[in-house]
Order: structure tokens, then sequence, then C-alpha cells
């Protein structure tokens, strides 16, 4: 059975002043994406923009930066008794200009591959390509423009007799691309109703 998901999210213009700072912030958001799902497969894709200024107040000069965002997912789910092979490839580019007409595209490109066990035990992997070009001077100076960064992923998932669950997860840089091993973890509470 094939199953769809359409959204929209529409963020009103918000705008706040500091008066210490003699500064106007505004800012906006929108999005919209869709996902498509059967037994063995899901399709997603998602586009957002996103709109960031801040005004001087002492001189009016405009600083902003506009944000777009693409995002497509192609998932795989095969069922081998109490395992279950999930895998796929995700692709994200995010494009930013500025008020001077400016840009800089960064791009991803990450295969995936999870084993997801009865025990509530899965194992992941992870490979982010990733790629930036236009104007650098509008990133982070530790921007890598090209960079090939690998993951893995342990998580566990404890099932509350249908009525909710808890998921605790860690990642480890199997490269050692960002110097350490260790990358990081989260918590998930999830309540069914």
């Amino acid at each position: 059975m094939l199953a769809s998901e359409f959204y929209i999210r529409r963020e009103a213009p918000v705008s706040w002043r500091s008066p210490s700072l003699r500064q106007q912030y505004l800012y906006e958001q929108t999005a919209i994406g869709q996902t498509r799902t059967n037994a063995n497969m899901s399709f997603r894709w998602f586009f957002d923009r996103k709109e960031t200024s801040v005004r001087d107040l002492n001189t009016d000069r405009l600083r902003s930066m506009l944000r777009d965002r693409y995002e497509i997912e192609v998932r795989s789910i095969e069922s081998d008794g109490p395992l279950i092979v999930e895998s796929g490839i995700l692709w994200v580019s995010r494009h930013w200009h500025d008020e001077n007409s400016r840009r800089l595209t960064h791009q991803n490109l990450s295969p995936f591959l999870w084993l997801r066990f009865s025990s509530g035990i899965d194992v992941g992997w992870e490979t982010t390509l990733f790629r930036a070009f236009g104007d650098l001077s509008l990133a982070s100076d530790s921007l890598r423009p090209e960079a090939e960064e690998s993951r893995i992923n342990l998580r566990y998932r404890h099932r509350f007799v249908e009525s909710g669950e808890l998921v605790l997860a860690l990642t480890a840089d199997a490269d050692r691309a960002e110097g350490g091993f260790f990358e990081g973890g989260h918590g998930q509470f999830v309540v069914d109703f």
C-alpha cells in the first residue's frame, strides 16, 4: 500500500529590536515537502527558504542572508527474520546569497546503511561527501571546500508495551576526520496516545 504525506509550513515574518545594540532583526521561513512510502521503500523531497537580516539603527545599513535548502532521500527496508536492513541515500544542497549578490553553495551526498536487530540494538554506517563552492568568505573559517566523513552509529530502542519508546544513540567518527573518535549522542522519549 502506498502512503503519502504532504507538508507545508509558513512562519510569519518576525521582527525584534535590540535597543542596547541599536539593531533590528528580521526573520522569515517557509518549508514544503512530501514523503511517499510503501512496505519496502520511501521517497522524500523537501525545500525550505529562510531569510534573516540585521538592520543597524544608527546607519540604517541592512545586512541580509537568504538560504534555500533542497533535500531528496530514497530509503529501502528489507526484513530477514529478526534483522531489518535499511539502506539509502540522502542528497542535500544549500544555497546562500547576501545583499551584495555573493553566493555560496554546500552540497552533501550521504549513503547510509542500518542493521536493526529485534533486540532493540541498531548499528548504522553513514558517509557524507561534502563540497562547497562559490564565495567561501561567506562560510566559517573552518570550512573545508571538499571533505569525506564517515560515522558509525549505535542506537538502542526500548519499547514500553505499545505506549511509548525510549531511544538512546551514540555516534563515532569512523575516519577521525574531525580529530576525535566520539562525535556525540542523543536521547529521545516518545509517548503514544
